[in-house]
This record gives structure tokens, sequence and C-alpha cells, in this order.
């Protein structure tokens, strides 16, 4: 069978002029990143901002597309980042988060006034050393609080995880008043909602020890099913998380900010690698 059957009509009618011998591209049904965008839109908290973990795709058509459909975005390299100023990024629409970062990538990401979280100890201190009155994120492992699991790339939370500040580590910085945010990443290719709110949880207890605190960014990781068989309920999510955030909130006093960087999911389905198939062999 050929590749393109798989491909809809309405798309395969636009791809086919120019295939040549040596001609293989991605095509994307742009209707089906328009409609991920829309269903992360939709969630049913009023202080949310959705950035795109652009890692997943960095193409400037496609992130012409998803700003069109009110997406911000996710980086986590200054390469990453041109590519998203190019686009018309600027601000607060961009979140940056590495864990390997410099003085002098940190002076320039001051200047953009962009969203950045930490990921440790060394980094804050570069930065209070920098900015000692500037607001800035940390990135959080939350430990064995949640019993980890690993996802595609491996583990992102507990003791075999490299990113973010250790459980002791946050509670040491108590009561700081420039830490304005808490980033969490769980995983890669998640499909379990009750493992999101699980590890959310966590990082919500983590809220009240700052007094300033104003959003809590719970990263990405929305999984797809390489099968078709299962699709990750953005609707359960939706209703999860913003139920979650309001009881945070409450106990604050404030309405806290939800971050969230959808990534593969965005795209991940639309895509199809478009080439001209010249030999099959049948093997076992």
């Amino acid at each position: 069978m050929s590749a393109a059957m798989c491909i809809p009509p309405e798309i395969m009618s636009h791809i086919t002029e120019g295939m040549n011998g040596s001609a293989a591209w991605y095509a994307y049904d742009t209707r089906v990143i328009r409609r991920n965008c829309s269903l992360f839109k939709k969630i049913p908290y009023i202080q949310t901002a959705i950035h795109f973990a652009t890692m997943a795709n960095v193409h400037t058509e496609f992130l012409r597309i998803i700003r069109e459909e009110g997406i911000n975005v996710f980086v986590n390299s200054e390469e990453h980042m041109t590519a998203v100023e190019s686009a018309g990024f600027s601000g607060n629409e961009i979140v940056f988060a590495a864990s390997a970062l410099d003085e002098d990538t940190m002076r320039r990401l001051a200047l953009r006034n962009v969203c950045i979280n930490l990921d440790s100890l060394g980094q804050l201190d570069r930065w209070r050393r920098l900015f000692p009155k500037k607001p800035v994120g940390i990135r959080c492992n939350i430990g064995g609080t949640v019993t980890p699991r690993k996802t595609r790339g491996g583990y992102f939370i507990g003791k075999e995880s490299r990113l973010g500040l250790t459980l002791d580590e946050i509670r040491s910085l108590k009561g700081d008043t420039a830490i304005n945010g808490l980033h969490l990443y769980v995983g890669t290719d998640i499909l379990d909602n009750d493992y999101f709110i699980e590890c959310y949880e966590q990082i919500a207890a983590l809220a009240g020890l700052f007094p300033l605190l104003s959003y809590l960014d719970f990263g990405g990781g929305f999984g797809i099913d390489d099968t078709g068989k299962r699709r990750f309920d953005i609707e359960e999510y939706g209703v999860r998380v913003a139920a979650l955030m309001r009881s945070v909130s409450n106990r604050m006093d404030r309405q806290l900010k939800l971050i969230l960087e959808p990534g593969r999911i965005i795209g991940g389905e639309a895509g199809y690698f478009i080439c001209r198939v010249t030999d099959v062999k049948i093997r076992e």
C-alpha cells in the first residue's frame, strides 16, 4: 500500500504536484493543529496561558499558525528564542527554562522581559547577583512524593531526574519574595490524567512557601498514542486542572495564573511524511 493512502484526500490534492524521485518532505493538516490549540484554549480556568513547547516544532509556518490561534511559546535555547522572536513573540508570551544557563544568557533574557524558570540553586544565585529584585520562577523536582514513571526520554521527576530543585532546596527558600512561579515537567507522552494531577498536587502543596507567588507552570508531556487506539482526554484534564487551580488560589487568597506547555500533541498527529516509494521488500 502506498504511504499516501493514509493521507486525507483534501491534503493529498495539494502535495502531489511537483513530486519527483528525490523529493521528500512533511505536509501538515493545519486544521488538526488549530483544533488542538482550540482544545487547550478551552480549559475552564480564567487565568490560563498556553505556551507551545517549541522543541516539538520550530518551523516558521508552524509558529505563525499557533500565534494566530492565541498560543504562546516555551523555549529552552537561544536558538529557539531567535526563532520565536522572528515569528513575532515577545515578553511574557515566552517562557524560558534550561538546565544550562550562563550569566550572559540571563542578561539577554532579562532585557527581553520573558518569563524565566531557573533550574538550580546555582542559577538562582547568579540571577540574584545580576538582578537582586527581579522576580523569577524555579523548576521543581517533587522527588519521592509521587512514584516516578519512566516516560519517553527517561525520568523527569525523582532521584534519577536531572531537572529542577530538590524538595529540600525548595523548602530552604521559604519566604523568598523574589520567587514568583513554580514549574514542573512530569515527563513525555503521558496519557494518564491521574498521574498528571497527582504530580500537580505536590507542586500546589508548595505554593504557600512563597508569599508573592503568581503562577504555577505545569509544563507539558501530553501524550499521543502511536497506535491510534487512545487519545489524551483534554476535556477531562481541563476540568481537573482547573479545579486544582481554583483550590490553591482560594488557599492563597488570590488567583494564581496557570501555565501549560503542550508540545508534540499540538502537531504530532497533523503531519505526514511525503516521499516516492521506489522499492518494496517483504520480509518476516
